[in-house]
């Protein structure tokens, strides 16, 4: 296919390695409406737009930082990062 025409519709295969999910996520979004799929006889299809509008409705992924993580980053943290700047060398210690 050239690269100046897009694909109209993915197969189930298709989506999944474009999408980086399974087989079983992929009919589960679509058994519960959050992708839209349509049928070209046996053949289940995903069209272009489904497959985007799919993608930009995902939630935002939330950060949580583990304990490991915070502990790492106070063990990397000196001590003198808290000192106020108004502070000089001779003060603070």
């Amino acid at each position: 296919m050239p690269y100046d025409q897009k694909k109209l519709a993915y197969t189930i295969k298709e989506f999944m390695a474009l999408a980086g999910v399974g087989r079983s996520f992929v009919y589960e979004a679509i058994a519960e409406g959050h992708l839209k799929a349509v049928k070209a006889g046996r053949k289940t299809l995903i069209r272009e737009e489904d497959a985007r509008a799919w993608l930009d409705a995902l939630p935002a992924m939330k950060v949580h930082f583990s304990r490991a993580f915070e502990r790492r980053q106070a063990a990397t943290t000196s001590p003198h990062d808290s000192i106020p700047k108004d502070k000089t060398a001779r003060e603070v210690h």
